[in-house]
């Protein structure tokens, strides 16, 4: 179930002092145009936006991992961080359909990667940077000990925002209702 939050991170005034604002492109017939990607000029230039702005009243979304799980349960592909960097993308990009969202309404990622070993950390990252395209998410990548299924390599977390929307199966009347039924 997907739930409003609402909030100002910080007002325009102290950011615009700062940083610059990019606004998410226009892809196909889904927008976002809401979204502030944020990056600071007084910050090293990466490859990636440093913040991003959720305006009020957005549905902000909360994603469980996205693990290298092929449709039977399994992690194929156990020794190579591309191929699982690139399922977990699949995987991300199915459980933001399934909330009504793409990879241009996320807002944010951690990127985990089971080595101690830089270069596997910039592959998986590399492979999961380029399915985002220019939409530059500010992220996190880390390498840790392990993860949680045999053979895993790298778990991709996010969090996406999307204009708000009632739920489907949900009548406002019964809403009302079921709130205010002591009421009456």
């Amino acid at each position: 179930m997907i739930f409003p939050i609402t909030g100002q991170i910080c007002g325009k005034i102290t950011l615009s002092l700062f940083c610059r604002f990019t606004k998410v492109k226009e892809w196909g017939n889904h927008m976002n145009r809401n979204i502030s990607l944020i990056r600071s000029a007084k910050l090293a230039a990466v490859d990636y936006a440093y913040a991003s702005v959720v305006p009020a009243g957005m549905d902000v979304i909360f994603l469980a991992g996205a693990c290298p799980l092929d449709q039977d349960g399994n992690v194929p592909y156990p020794t190579d961080y591309a191929k699982q960097s690139e399922l977990c993308m699949d995987n991300l990009k199915e459980a933001l359909q399934a909330s009504g969202a793409t990879l241009t309404d996320v807002v944010y990622t951690r990127v985990l990667v089971a080595s101690q070993n830089q270069e596997d950390l910039v592959t998986a990252w590399r492979a999961i940077r380029t399915q985002f395209g220019d939409h530059d998410v500010p992220s996190t990548l880390s390498g840790v000990t392990v993860l949680g299924y045999t053979n895993q390599l790298v778990e991709i977390e996010a969090v996406a925002a999307i204009a708000h929307q009632e739920p489907a199966h949900f009548s406002t009347d019964l809403v009302k209702r079921v709130l205010f039924s002591g009421d009456e």
